[in-house]
This record gives structure tokens, sequence and C-alpha cells, in this order.
């Protein structure tokens, strides 16, 4: 028994000694650093994404967790305000830092020749970003870097190595201590590979070079992919930017502005109201040349859109993926006039050859679906072919987008029109009796304008949720338009597997922010309303709180109504948003506000306007404007004194404005649209009465700015981050 023990123990002693003499398993190789280039192709040069992602990575990490989209409008406003922001300068387009600090960061990157949007209408599919199909990309650059916690050696030579179900790709050898940043372009999309970082001694003099044979891995990683997504935008205003423009107009500081034949008083005063003009704008001319710039004139899409916002933010802080974003929002549209159906063109928003009037997921079509089958989706302007007349697509280019982003359901019923009725001051309406010929204009104007905006009361659009419209121009209820678009977006965006992409659709914030702001409370008569002192018919009615509940109301109904209606669909309703804007509401001011309001020095017993393009004598005589009120317009001299006009302007310089700086609002005033995008209506003159209306209401007054846009933007990204699967990942440095 004793034998037998002592064997057993010799057996399991020696086999404990043979496994102590094991060697010990190699340590783990740390991992290569790599990303995609330019990771967002709507920017067609690589060097414009990287610009924004150096800004965006010099964020801090708590910015870039909570709010990146809005952290870094604010950042990049802030550059370019210290002229710190400059892009290449490409055909027409100038980049400079001057022309940054005047027109904002977008303007370089917003032009066929930067960026794949196309004035034309021809849609996405003709763009090519890097030698590569922006819709049917088969390849993109990558550059890749050692690893940080990785101590190269000295004496040797190093090289990059990429390997999978293609070619091998290799980087010229450097010495390894040399070896920084290499870029490979041509690497497959959608596809595993393997990447490596590999070392060797050199050759000596005379010796045969066994490269493969003295190599060593310093540095490896396996199934990496250069991962490409399609995100596809469609809705309303809300979602193309209006208000926003690429480049805001441009305004000339002569004093020798129209009164656009007596259309406003000066609040206060009540002198007729002299306003300033775009650069070539003299008497019946607009100055077209000096208008407002947008990535698509059509629509008005713009670059610091809501949709644009988040898939930006998305690009910049995953590495390893691709986003293509296809915009198709349009202001205006409906569900049925826009979405499903054809939308009409504004007559001077566009070239009649570049006019396209088909339905929003018709455009899409076009770009997703094959070459083969894009005669289906040809233009057909004046038509009024609905989507129900389009077969769904039998051969996609790639596929059909991989996620949706919607806003839509405010134009359906009328929010805009109850918005125009509550900022009109009631008393213009009525004829003053006995009064001046321009007294008369000014309410002809109102009249004018009243046809043209068609104001609408807040119970009649808050019935069109669930009732059909009891008028002339009879439509459906916004619940019977809800349930046609799942039924469409469900038969026109399946897959070849039969599935469709998940939707995100966001609600819209509130309108006035907090109800316990005084700047927001409603307007006595003649009192300045901060942000529409543009024109003594705009005023806060009694009834603009509960315009500010309308939001609410309607957010409520479109998130039950994607419960109800959506079927199958993924579908997602987002107004987490909307609180955010109740500390930033329509009359929200802070000392941010006011950075242009009229102040005069004294030197040596002359008094000068002082303000940020230098000094301006004031003339003999000139009655000073010393309460311009916060969100402050341009006034002139010559508004209240009668005289020639004097050589400086008071409250703000036109040219001064800037449309793109941080502030406590985020939303268009209508001071703000007026100086931003200026719409005039070319079918009237260019001096009717009714020009500064239109220019201060139908500019994108009311709608989200920049800011909102971001603020936004950061809701909808958790969602579409999950949507696509990604992981939240901290940016490269």
């Amino acid at each position: 028994m004793s034998r037998r023990l002592g064997l057993v123990f010799g057996i399991l002693l020696a086999g404990l000694q043979g496994v102590m003499a094991q060697p010990a398993p190699a340590p783990a190789l740390p991992e290569p650093d790599w990303e995609i280039e330019n990771r967002y192709p709507l920017f067609r040069r690589a060097e414009d994404f990287r610009k924004i992602l150096g800004v965006y990575n010099g964020l801090s990490e708590e910015d870039r967790k909570a709010s990146p989209a809005l952290a870094l409008e604010k950042k990049l406003q802030e550059l370019a305000s210290q002229r710190k922001l400059s892009f290449r300068s490409e055909g027409s387009v100038g980049g400079s830092a001057d022309r940054v600090e005047s027109f904002g960061w977008a303007w370089p990157l917003s032009r066929p020749e930067t960026n794949c949007y196309q004035p034309s209408n021809q849609g996405f599919h003709p763009c090519t970003v890097d030698g590569e199909s922006f819709m049917s990309p088969t390849r993109t650059a990558i550059l890749v870097r050692p690893p940080r916690s990785l101590t190269l050696p000295a004496g040797k030579l190093c090289r990059f190595r990429i390997t999978g179900a293609f070619d091998t790709i290799e980087s010229a050898e450097t010495p390894c201590d040399k070896i920084a940043e290499i870029r490979f372009g041509r690497v497959p999309l959608d596809t595993d590979f393997s990447l490596a970082l590999v070392a060797r001694e050199p050759a000596r003099r005379g010796q045969v070079r066994a490269r493969q044979a003295t190599e060593e891995n310093l540095a490896i990683s396996w199934g990496q992919k250069a991962r490409n997504f399609f995100v596809a935008g469609l809705g309303d205003s809300f979602a193309s930017g209006e208000g926003n423009p690429d480049r805001p107009v441009a305004f000339s500081d002569t004093t020798q502005g129209l009164d656009y034949n007596r259309s406003s008083k000066v609040p206060g005063f009540g002198g007729v109201r002299y306003y300033p003009l775009r650069y070539g704008h003299h008497g019946y001319q607009f100055g077209g040349a000096n208008g407002a710039v947008w990535s698509n004139p059509q629509c008005h899409r713009s670059l610091y859109s809501q949709h644009v916002r988040s898939t930006l933010a998305l690009a910049l802080e995953q590495k390893h993926a691709a986003i293509r974003f296809t915009a198709y929002a349009c202001t205006g549209a409906e569900i049925l006039s826009g979405i499903l159906g054809p939308q009409a063109a504004r007559h001077n928003d566009i070239r009649r050859e570049w006019r396209d009037d088909v339905p929003q997921i018709v455009k899409l079509l076009r770009d997703y679906c094959s070459r083969a089958e894009q005669g289906k989706y040809a233009p057909a302007t004046g038509t009024k072919q609905m989507s129900e007349g389009y077969a769904a697509c039998q051969n996609w280019r790639i596929r059909p987008p991989d996620a949706v982003l919607l806003s839509v359901g405010g134009n359906d019923i009328g929010f805009a029109r109850v918005v125009a009725g509550l900022t009109m001051n009631p008393d213009a309406a009525a004829h003053p009796g006995g009064g001046t010929i321009g007294d008369f204009l000014r309410v002809k104007s109102y009249e004018l304008w009243r046809s043209f905006a068609k104001p609408l009361s807040i119970k009649d659009a808050l019935d069109w949720i669930d009732k059909p419209r009891n008028s002339e121009d009879f439509k459906p209820s916004l619940a019977t338009k809800f349930q046609a678009l799942s039924r469409e977006l469900a038969r026109l965006l399946a897959g070849p597997d039969g599935k469709q992409p998940p939707i995100i659709q966001t609600g819209y914030p509130y309108l006035t922010g907090d109800p316990t702001n005084p700047a927001c409370k409603p307007s006595d008569k003649g009192a300045v309303v901060p942000g529409m002192q543009v024109h003594s018919l705009l005023s806060l009615g009694e009834n603009i709180k509960k315009a500010g509940n309308v939001p609410s109301t309607l957010n409520k109904k479109l998130a039950g109504f994607v419960g109800a209606y959506s079927g199958g669909l993924d579908w997602t309703f987002l107004s987490e948003h909307a609180a955010k804007f109740i500390p930033h509401g329509l009359c929200a001011t802070d000392a941010r506000d006011d950075p242009g309001l009229f102040k005069t020095i004294v030197r040596d017993g002359i008094e000068y306007v002082a303000e940020d393009r230098g000094r301006q004598r004031l003339r003999e005589g000139t009655q000073i404007l010393t309460n311009c009120g916060r969100i402050p317009f341009p006034f002139s001299p010559k508004t209240w004194d009668g005289s020639a006009g004097s050589d400086a302007w008071q409250c703000l310089w036109p040219s001064s404005w800037r449309a793109y700086r941080e502030r406590q609002r985020w939303f268009v005033t209508p001071n703000d649209a007026f100086l931003t995008a200026h719409y005039l209506n070319t079918q009237f003159p260019a001096s009717d009465p009714t020009q500064p209306l239109v220019a201060a209401t139908y500019s994108g007054a009311f709608h989200p700015n920049a800011l909102g846009h971001a603020a936004t933007a950061d809701t909808v990204l958790p969602k579409l981050r999950e949507k696509l699967g990604l992981l939240s990942t901290r940016p490269s440095q």
C-alpha cells in the first residue's frame, strides 16, 4: 500500500514539475491605432472634416459626453469670432478667417466644390468623394499610427501591413523610431482585415535580404472593419435648417436705405423707418448676388440643421465608421405635400431649370436605387403624382438607408400660420381714419401680408390634428396623413430581406420658453418687444403663451400616432429636447445679446459712435437713440430727424451683424430673420411696403437657430447610435 502511494505521489510530482517547467505565455501585443480619414463624406475634402475633428477633440470629455453637438457649435462660433478658424478657399468660396468670422463656419463647406449637396436638385448619386461614388462606395482612406503605449525600437525598420480577403496592403519601410501616421488610400469598406506593425533588422552589406524570416510583430489587431452607414433625412423646415443659411445676407453700411413706401414707424419715435440694404440693392433692384446662400436653395437646406449636426456628431465620435448623410427635408413640407406628394418651390428660391418638385421619398429612391431603375424616379416638375404612383425599388445600389431621421406635422396643422397671426399687432388691422398716406400704406401692407401668410387660430390648428380641414382646400386630418406615411415608408424602404430602417422622429421645441420671463409677456401698446423692433406691426399678442403650448399638444399627439400607426416599423419619437428650450425661448436674452448697443464716447470735446467697427463722428444735431433694447436692430439717424443721413447707424451697424454667435435664445427672431436670410418677394417691387414684413417673417423667424438645432441633435445622437448598433467611443486625440 505504501509502495502504491509512493508511486502515485511520484507521478504527481513529476507532472507538477513538468507544468512548472513550461515557459510563460507571451504577453498580448498592443493594437495599432487607426481611423477612417474622412468619416463624414458629405464634406468632400477630408481636410475639412479633420479641421472640425480637431475642434471637437479639443472639447472637454464632459462636453463630448453630455452635449457634443451644442458644445461643438459654441466652440466653432467662438473660434470664428476670434478669427482663429479658416478653411482652404476653392472656386467661388472663400475660407479665410475673415470670411468665416463674417459668415460662419459652414459657408466654406456649403458649395458643390466642398460638399455633396446639389443645388440643382440632381441628388447625391452624381457626387464623388476621393474618387469614390458617394452613394455606392467600395473603399475608403484610413490613417494608421503606432500604439501610444509602444516604445519603438531604434535601429530597426518598420512598416504597417493590412491583410484580408483582398491583396495585402503595405506601407513603405521606415526607421521604427521615426514612423508616425501612415495613410492607406484604398482600404475596402465593410470587409474584415487585420492590421499589424512589423519590424525587422536591416540587412547588412552583402547580406541577402530575407525579410520574412527576420520579421517580428510589434503590434497587431484582428477582426477590424471600416464600416459604412447611410442615414437619410426627411421632413419640414425644422429638419432642413430654415432660418440658418450657410451664408447669411451681406448688408451694406450705406445710410441711403429704403423706407419701403413708409412701411413702418420707429418704436417710441413715430418717424418713418429706413431699412438697411443688401450690397447692390439700389432703388428697385434686390442685390440678389448678396442674398443668402443655401446648400439647397429650393428647400433651404443648411449645414446647421439638426439632421446634419446629429450625423456629424456621430461621425466625429466613431473612428471606424463613415456616416453618409443624404438630406431631403424641405421648408414648408407636409406629409402629403412634400414627403409623399409633390411640393412646388417658392417662385424665387431656385432657377427654373433646377426645380424638382417630386416627393421627398422619391428623391430618396433616386439616390439609393440602382442606376438601372433610376428612370422610374425621374423629375416630375408640375405633376401631381403621389408616392403611391411609384414602384418600390427592386435593385438597390447597396441597400436602403440604415436609418431615417424625420421631423413633420407642424405644417400639417398650420402652426406657422398660428404664430404669424399671434405676432402681428391687431391694432394695425384697423384703418386709422384721417391718417397720413403713410398710415394708409401701412394698413395696406398689413392686408397684403395677411393674404400672403394666411394667419390661423390656435383652435383650428389643434382641431386639424384629429379632424379634416373644413375648407375649399380640403385636406385629411393629421392622424389620417400619419397612417399614409407609415404605410408608404414601410412599402418603399423595405430592403431585400423585407426589413425597413429604423425611423427617429423629433418633436417641436417650446417657442416662448419660460412663461415667467417678463421679456416674453404680452406687450403693452407701443412697447418694444425683444427681437421684434424690425417692424411696428410686429408684437406679441395676448395668446402668445397659448401658442407656446401648441408644440406640447402636438408632440403628445405625434407620440401617440407613432405608437398606434407605426405597425411593424421600428419608429421612435423623441421630444426630450423640447424642455431644453425653456430657458432659451424666443424672447430670452442676456448680456451676450447686446454687443452692438449704441454707445458714445467723447474725445477732445467731440462725440463719437463707439462700436467694433471703429469710431465715427456724429453730425451736429443728430438725435441719439440710447434705449436700443436687447436683440437690437439697425436704426438710421435720418429715421426720426428727417436729415439727409448721418455717417453712422445707431444700435447696430448692418455689416456688423453676425448670425452665428453664442446667444441665450435658441430661436430666430424677426430681427434675426431680416438680417440673416432676408427673403424678399420678387413678385412685388423691391420697394413694396410688404417687403420688410416678408423679410422678417418668411426668412425663418420662429425656427430654431444654429444653437437650437445643435441642442436637438444631442437628443437624436444616442438613439441614432443605438439603432445603428454602435458603441459610444472616445474620440482620437
